[in-house]
Protein backbone atom coordinates (compact mmCIF):
# COMPACT_ATOMS: atom_id res chain seq x y z
CA UNK A 1 0.00 0.00 0.00
CA UNK A 2 1.51 3.37 -0.68
CA UNK A 3 1.94 5.73 1.45
CA UNK A 4 -1.12 7.91 1.98
CA UNK A 5 -0.69 11.39 4.16
CA UNK A 6 -4.36 12.52 5.23
CA UNK A 7 -4.88 15.08 8.27
CA UNK A 8 -7.65 15.56 10.33
CA UNK A 9 -7.79 18.68 12.19
CA UNK A 10 -9.74 18.59 15.98
CA UNK A 11 -9.85 22.26 17.17
CA UNK A 12 -6.49 23.04 16.99
CA UNK A 13 -4.98 19.58 17.38
CA UNK A 14 -4.47 17.58 13.94
CA UNK A 15 -4.35 14.11 13.10
CA UNK A 16 -2.05 12.60 10.50
CA UNK A 17 -3.42 9.10 8.89
CA UNK A 18 -0.35 7.59 6.88
CA UNK A 19 -0.08 4.04 5.37
CA UNK A 20 -2.35 2.38 7.70
CA UNK A 21 -2.65 -1.03 6.57
CA UNK A 22 -6.20 -2.33 6.17
CA UNK A 23 -5.22 -5.59 7.54
CA UNK A 24 -3.39 -3.93 10.43
CA UNK A 25 -3.27 -5.50 13.98
CA UNK A 26 -2.48 -2.52 15.61
CA UNK A 27 -2.51 1.32 14.93
CA UNK A 28 0.02 3.31 16.22
CA UNK A 29 -0.47 6.89 17.67
CA UNK A 30 2.45 9.83 18.58
CA UNK A 31 1.50 13.04 19.36
CA UNK A 32 -0.85 15.40 21.01
CA UNK A 33 -2.64 14.47 24.63
CA UNK A 34 -5.33 16.75 23.27
CA UNK A 35 -5.44 14.55 20.07
CA UNK A 36 -5.01 11.25 22.22
CA UNK A 37 -7.90 11.52 24.09
CA UNK A 38 -10.14 11.34 21.46
CA UNK A 39 -8.31 8.60 20.05
CA UNK A 40 -8.88 6.81 23.22
CA UNK A 41 -12.67 7.48 22.72
CA UNK A 42 -12.19 6.15 19.28
CA UNK A 43 -10.46 3.14 20.15
CA UNK A 44 -13.98 1.82 22.39
CA UNK A 45 -16.05 2.43 19.33
CA UNK A 46 -13.60 1.12 16.38
CA UNK A 47 -12.29 -2.54 17.97
CA UNK A 48 -10.90 -3.93 14.70
CA UNK A 49 -7.31 -2.58 15.91
CA UNK A 50 -5.52 -2.16 18.90
CA UNK A 51 -4.96 1.13 19.01
CA UNK A 52 -1.60 1.91 20.67
CA UNK A 53 -0.52 5.37 21.75
CA UNK A 54 2.27 7.91 22.83
CA UNK A 55 1.50 11.09 23.97
CA UNK A 56 4.56 11.70 25.58
CA UNK A 57 6.43 13.53 22.85
CA UNK A 58 2.98 16.20 21.97
CA UNK A 59 2.59 17.93 18.92
CA UNK A 60 5.74 17.80 17.54
CA UNK A 61 6.76 14.33 17.56
CA UNK A 62 2.90 14.13 15.84
CA UNK A 63 4.24 15.79 13.12
CA UNK A 64 7.13 14.22 12.83
CA UNK A 65 6.45 10.25 13.16
CA UNK A 66 3.69 11.10 10.45
CA UNK A 67 5.91 13.15 8.23
CA UNK A 68 8.79 10.35 8.14
CA UNK A 69 6.08 7.48 8.27
CA UNK A 70 7.21 6.24 11.69
CA UNK A 71 3.13 5.52 13.15
CA UNK A 72 -0.24 5.31 11.63
CA UNK A 73 -1.43 8.39 12.96
CA UNK A 74 0.06 11.47 14.34
CA UNK A 75 -1.36 14.04 16.23
CA UNK A 76 -1.17 17.57 16.68
CA UNK A 77 -2.96 20.13 19.00
CA UNK A 78 -1.75 23.63 16.47
CA UNK A 79 -1.47 24.60 12.93
CA UNK A 80 0.57 22.40 10.54
CA UNK A 81 4.18 23.58 9.99
CA UNK A 82 4.79 24.41 6.09
CA UNK A 83 7.91 21.22 6.15
CA UNK A 84 4.83 18.47 6.64
CA UNK A 85 2.69 20.18 4.19
CA UNK A 86 5.68 20.12 1.65
CA UNK A 87 6.23 16.65 2.26
CA UNK A 88 2.39 15.85 1.43
CA UNK A 89 0.60 15.92 4.38
CA UNK A 90 -2.85 17.48 3.83
CA UNK A 91 -5.29 18.83 7.33
CA UNK A 92 -9.49 18.19 7.72
CA UNK A 93 -10.69 20.25 10.45
CA UNK A 94 -13.33 18.02 12.35
CA UNK A 95 -13.81 20.04 15.46
CA UNK A 96 -12.22 23.06 17.49
CA UNK A 97 -11.39 23.41 21.15
CA UNK A 98 -11.17 26.75 23.35
CA UNK A 99 -8.78 27.43 26.17
CA UNK A 100 -9.68 30.08 28.72
CA UNK A 101 -7.52 32.62 30.87
CA UNK A 102 -8.61 33.10 34.67
CA UNK A 103 -6.79 35.73 36.79
CA UNK A 104 -7.68 36.04 40.93
CA UNK A 105 -8.93 39.16 41.43
CA UNK A 106 -6.06 40.65 43.57
CA UNK A 107 -3.42 39.82 40.30
CA UNK A 108 -2.23 43.41 39.37
CA UNK A 109 -1.99 42.57 35.84
CA UNK A 110 -5.14 44.09 34.04
CA UNK A 111 -4.77 43.90 30.44
CA UNK A 112 -3.07 40.85 28.33
CA UNK A 113 -2.54 40.45 24.74
CA UNK A 114 -3.22 37.40 23.04
CA UNK A 115 0.83 37.67 21.89
CA UNK A 116 1.25 38.10 25.60
CA UNK A 117 -0.32 35.21 26.25
CA UNK A 118 1.02 32.89 23.90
Amino acid sequence: MPLRHTVVAIGSAVLFFCAVSAQAATIKYVGSSTVGKFITDASQVYVKAKLKLDTRPESSGGESCATRGKCDIGGVARELKDSAVSKGVHATLIGKDAIGVIVHKDNPVQNLSSEQLK
